[in-house]
């Protein structure tokens, strides 16, 4: 999805799109649709890193006694 999302950006940023309303508008369409579900796994992956290196640090202060 983000790398179609991608493509979409350089598409809508070639000036010969605006010839054709029909492109433009469906490639704007697809664009509103999944902008939100890229931001929303973006955001699932940040946190999900955050997690992750937050566990770790307990397992470590745990190991290391100091917990």
């Amino acid at each position: 999805m983000k790398l179609r999302l991608s493509r979409i950006n350089a598409k809508l940023m070639e000036p010969e799109i605006f010839r054709d309303g029909s492109s433009y508008g469906k490639l704007t369409k697809e664009m509103k649709e999944l902008l939100p579900i890229v931001k929303t796994y973006d955001s699932y992956i940040k946190l999900k890193q955050e997690h992750d290196e937050a566990e770790q640090f307990l397992k470590d202060i745990s190991y290391n006694g100091r917990f």
